[in-house]
């Protein structure tokens, strides 16, 4: 045996190499097919821009979660961005997916501040127009604006959301290295973040043109990153990725058959520049991702639900491609997103505020001060107070290390804008509404506004108002309405017994100038003291046949009067309350008259109105709604009668109130007590449902002489918050009378 292994010494050779290869094989087997060894610190991940769409990002995030994959490099643009900041905080897909369902989109990109945050002259008109046009009053131009939004309060509620990575002096001290990138309008270069203020960036990054108006950061003029990286992959490379995933939710090119219109061609020309470079992008993408979102618009959030599942389903169907990038994870712990219930602020740097005393002023307007602890939610109130006052584009804030908070904040520098509306109401037919608002004319905290309103009756409002906060201010008001109507001959005549006539035409004008004091006690109340002086045009050509010109005068006189404003206002709403109290007392003593209307001796006229909201949940609430009118002259001037009839809640003549189921200036009273219960439901985001009950006792003649007669009326009412306005429709029955009445309102009111 041993001579025969002699003569063959290569068997044993040959044996054991096939011995040792069919052992190895199987584990060089199972480890070709189990990623190569590598740096846990490798995997990058890019998302592109493309507005509501990159809600599909988040379904992507939701799948690579799933199969234990995070990224160690993270680059956005424009929504990738503001995805990518939630997910950096901390947060996990469905928390971020919550929070996109939660947030009303609509207010973010009208940038409509919540009402309680506005200064009182603003909450008594409301927003009462649908476009602001900057005027160059030396050049006599109008121009238009830079965006429809500031993004305020997309600001604020990124800081809110994000405070625990609300600043960082290096955005690579995180577990996920991050950049974010925005475009700069005057270089046409892309500007990378790489530290400072994350909600900054983030607002930077996604601010879209012609919706956001540019954001100015350290004298840059920042847009939308997209505008020349919306698919920001290299930025992972320049970090240190060596492998990468990209979810990609942008447009595409327009084929021949898809540019039919100018709008096609703007955006071809466009998004040639923006998707020039997407081929080779693409070849460089380990793992490309492209949810099928190019049929939905940059608008369109709310398909949050939809965007998400296309995104998810997307990234699993790339599961086997994504396996691999299971070794490449990073597992260090991510932050616990959330913030403190109160701030610490040792130290304030006011920039960008060119006025005296900066920081006493933002102390004052904001009662945020130096030295002292605020809670976290009466910090953001503060900001929204100062922002409110509609003196600023933007209002940038962060707490950097040592307890110091830094404002950055940029002025408004139009001083005066053109504003427009169109509204239609049966007592005014339809008009047309503009009005010019300016600023620092007199003063560097006074305000003018002058609404001029054209249609069947050119009326006007003129007020001006020097605003020294809680000091005496001093204002001014001007105003001049007329309105012509038929009506019954018993609302002039009560006393005419089978005229030969049974309606008349009658022609109102009233000419209202008002100098006052202003102390303003909070947000919410103030009071306003002063005299005014009145004219008033009440007349008929009924009696002058064919000689129009020949007018019987009701009243043609002067008054002249002191008089007491009380008004607290804190509802939610100005158009559509669900929530909040409005008192308003009007207080006159008349003590002059110019042309004496039968004896009228000097009078008092008060005037009361008490209106209370609750709101029981998110989509109804009651209210309860009280007036009370009074006038103690027993011989007085038609003029200052109260005037019921319509639906409208609201008129430029303070002495015409509504009666739902009687139309306009049906009957009229020298003194009157309503009361208006009221249920009312929030049908989705803009429609409103009413049911009411309004019950009024008034009289024929002065108080003391007379019985107070009732009547009451049943209503159902919808409303409509439409971009041009909200829009009334009414109907009421009065069941004593038998009478019913419907009622139209259509647009904004001046």
């Amino acid at each position: 045996m041993i001579n025969s292994l002699q003569k063959r010494p290569y068997l044993i050779p040959k044996v054991f190499i096939w011995a040792v290869v069919l052992w190895i094989l199987p584990a060089w087997q199972t480890h070709a097919q189990s990623p190569r060894p590598i740096d846990s610190a490798a995997l990058g991940l890019a998302l592109s821009g493309g507005g509501a769409k990159g809600i599909a990002h988040i379904g992507v995030l939701q799948a690579l979660e799933e199969q234990g994959i995070r990224p160690r490099y993270l680059t956005g643009t424009s929504i990738g961005a503001i995805v990518g900041a939630y997910y950096i905080a901390g947060y996990t897909p469905q928390q971020i997916l919550d929070i996109f369902r939660r947030t009303d989109f609509d207010a973010l990109m009208t940038d409509q501040m919540p009402r309680r945050f506005l200064p009182l002259y603003l909450k008594r008109t409301g927003r009462n127009s649908f476009f602001h046009f900057p005027v160059d009053l030396h050049r006599l131009q109008l121009k238009l604006p830079g965006g429809l939004t500031h993004s305020q309060l997309f600001y604020n509620q990124l800081f809110r959301d994000l405070y625990n990575i609300q600043y960082l002096n290096s955005f690579d001290s995180l577990p996920v290295h991050f950049r974010f990138y925005a475009t700069d309008l005057v270089t046409g270069k892309s500007v990378a973040f790489k530290g400072g203020s994350v909600p900054r960036a983030v607002v930077a990054s996604s601010a879209l043109p012609s919706i956001v108006s540019p954001i100015l950061i350290d004298g840059k003029i920042l847009t939308d990153g997209g505008v020349v990286n919306n698919y920001p992959l290299d930025g992972l490379y320049r970090m240190g990725a060596r492998k990468s995933i990209g979810s990609d939710v942008q447009g595409q090119l327009l084929r021949e058959s898809q540019i039919q219109s100018i709008k096609d061609i703007l955006d071809q020309i466009t998004s040639i520049y923006m998707y020039a470079d997407m081929p080779q992008k693409r070849r460089k993408t380990d793992v490309y991702i492209r949810p099928p979102v190019s049929r939905f618009s940059v608008t369109d959030f709310g398909l949050i639900d939809t965007l998400y599942a296309l995104g998810y389903g997307t990234a699993k169907a790339e599961s086997k491609k994504l396996l691999p990038f299971k070794s490449y994870t990073n597992r260090r712990p991510m932050p616990q997103p959330g913030h403190p219930d109160s701030i610490y602020i040792r130290h304030i740097e006011i920039h960008g505020l060119k006025i005296p005393k900066a920081k006493q002023y933002f102390e004052w307007r904001t009662n945020i001060r130096e030295g002292h602890k605020v809670g976290f939610d009466r910090f953001l109130e503060g900001i929204d107070y100062l922002y409110g006052t509609g003196d600023y584009r933007q209002i940038h804030y962060w707490i950097t290390p040592g307890d110091t908070l830094r404002v950055d904040i940029v002025s408004d520098t139009v001083r005066f804008k053109l504003r427009t509306a169109v509204h239609y109401m049966p007592l005014f037919q339809i008009e047309f509404l503009a009005g010019l608002t300016g600023r620092q004319l007199l003063s560097p905290r006074d305000r003018a506004v002058l609404e001029i309103i054209f249609g069947p009756n050119i009326r006007y409002n003129f007020d001006y108002l020097i605003d020294n906060g809680y000091h005496l201010g001093l204002g001014f008001h001007s105003s001049f309405h007329k309105l012509e109507r038929t009506v019954d001959y018993h609302l002039m005549l009560p006393r005419v017994q089978n005229p030969s006539f049974h309606t008349m035409d009658l022609h109102v004008s009233v000419w209202t100038n008002r100098l006052f004091f202003q102390n303003l006690m909070s947000n919410s109340v103030n009071l306003h003291i002063g005299t005014e002086m009145q004219t008033h045009r009440v007349y008929t050509t009924v009696f002058s046949g064919n000689h129009s010109d020949r007018k019987f005068f009701f009243d043609h006189s002067t008054y002249y009067a002191g008089f007491m404003n009380f008004y607290y206002d804190d509802l939610d709403n100005y158009n559509f309350p669900m929530h909040g109290v409005k008192i308003q007392f009007d207080y006159k003593y008349i003590f002059g008259i110019s042309e004496n209307y039968a004896g009228v001796k000097p009078f008092h006229n008060i005037f009361l109105e008490l209106s209370g909201y609750r709101k029981h949940n998110a989509h109804f609430s009651t209210s309860y709604e009280f007036k009370a009118g009074l006038n103690t002259s027993d011989t007085l001037a038609p003029s200052f009668y109260y005037y019921f009839g319509g639906t409208e809640s609201s008129v430029p003549f303070s002495h015409i109130m509504p009666s739902y189921g009687r139309d306009y200036l049906s009957f009229r009273s020298p003194a009157f007590l309503m009361l208006q219960p009221q249920l009312q439901w929030k049908v989705g985001q803009n429609h409103h449902l009413y049911f009411g009950l309004q019950g009024l006792l008034y009289t024929e003649g002065p108080v003391y002489e007379e019985k107070f007669r009732r009547t009451y009326s049943i209503y159902g009412r919808y409303g409509f918050e439409s971009y041009f306005g909200p829009i009334f429709v009414t109907m009421g029955w009065e069941p004593l009378f038998r009478q019913w009445h419907a009622g139209l309102s259509i647009g904004f009111r001046f």
